[in-house]
């Protein structure tokens, strides 16, 4: 073989290798297989104990820059998921591949707490409730200042940094000295997203963080976020009940249901097309401001009841309008389904490909 030709067949292969880095997403949070499970009972009196399965198979990937959305009913796993993410509870198993930096990449479920220490300041939480979340006995400078001092920041530098964050987020300077009581609301969320960003992290877990807030506030707040996604360059992992407010700032949604994922796509394509009964369920639920309109759809009655997850077929057949005796049978797993109108989508229901079922839109 001449040389020419082994440099040509050298530069093919070099040009088809990174053709293939150009495809493969750029994800910051690849997280796979991910359990936690909590033991209850027991005791003087009880001596049988019983497992819950909060969070119980559960895999995604986050994209950099992007707003991942979790959503589901209260008790689904949403919050111990962004707990476990943020390593705030030992997993029982798993993996939370997270990449702060692009080929820098670090398994958050096994890494060692030196290692942990130091990737904590990548990646930050906000939380629900911006009046339990900070802490009445400090100033607002206190609080914000709190990680930067933990790292060892002077006083004359973190200040500074502080006076800078307070500005980020759209609250005055001589904010600084004030104590938590003296705010709204909606300003107490903005010093708490100023504390999260306080370490420049590149992932930032958002647990329902308008929730708390009146409406009025609440698009104040999502309008902050956003700009500083474009500004600072953040990934968010959004967790959220109301799913208007999601379908307007995340670009992929997992949906969640007893501690696993249900379903998974890009947001808009879930919203107008959902694949799984659940999915519908939640969609069924966004009100619609008219009173003179009535929902057609089929109501799904019941609650989400960990005592019904037993392990054997899926854990949504007894509230499912479409359930058949081979769904009490079948546990489905979350997999890529080929649908109906030429379409596809990861979900977990083995009628996925037969149902026709209603999106957001379609239903209004």
């Amino acid at each position: 073989m001449s040389i020419g030709n082994t440099a040509t067949e050298s530069r093919g292969a070099i040009d088809q290798s990174a053709s293939r880095d150009a495809a493969r997403p750029d994800n910051i949070l690849s997280v796979r297989d991910l359990k936690m499970h909590f033991s209850t009972g027991g005791g003087l009196f009880r001596r049988s104990t019983q497992t819950v399965k909060a969070v119980d198979g559960v895999s995604f990937d986050v994209e950099r820059r992007e707003t991942f959305g979790l959503v589901g009913e209260s008790g689904c796993g949403k919050t111990t998921t962004a707990r476990l993410i943020l390593r705030a509870y030992e997993p029982t198993g798993g993996s939370i591949m997270f990449s702060p930096q692009r080929g820098v990449e670090s398994d958050l479920a096994t890494a060692p707490r030196g290692e942990l220490w130091s990737l904590r300041d990548h990646m930050h939480m906000v939380f629900q409730d911006p009046y339990a979340s900070l802490n009445p006995r400090m100033t607002v400078e206190q609080l914000i200042a709190e990680p930067l001092i933990v790292r060892g920041w002077r006083r004359s530098r973190y200040r500074e940094r502080v006076t800078e964050l307070l500005s980020l987020v759209g609250l005055d300077a001589t904010y600084a000295e004030r104590y938590p009581h003296a705010f709204s609301g909606g300003q107490r969320q903005r010093i708490a997203i100023a504390r999260a960003l306080a370490l420049n992290p590149a992932l930032v877990v958002a647990d329902e963080p308008v929730s708390a807030l009146d409406v009025s506030v609440q698009a104040q707040i999502i309008n902050l976020l956003e700009d500083l996604q474009t500004e600072l360059g953040l990934t968010y992992v959004f967790i959220a009940h109301d799913l208007s407010l999601v379908r307007h700032i995340t670009d992929n949604v997992a949906v969640m249901y007893l501690g696993r994922i249900v379903e998974t796509g890009p947001t808009e394509e879930l919203f107008l097309r959902p694949a799984h009964p659940y999915t519908e369920m939640l969609l069924a639920s966004v009100p619609v401001p008219d009173p003179a309109f009535r929902k057609s759809r089929t109501v799904v009655r019941g609650e989400a009841l960990q005592s019904a997850a037993t392990g054997i077929g899926c854990s949504f057949a007894d509230r499912c309008p479409f359930a058949q005796d081979r769904c009490r049978e079948i546990d489905p797993p979350l997999e890529r389904v080929e649908r109906s109108d030429g379409t596809s989508r990861l979900t977990a229901c083995i009628r996925a490909s037969e149902l026709d079922l209603v999106g957001l839109d379609a239903g209004q």
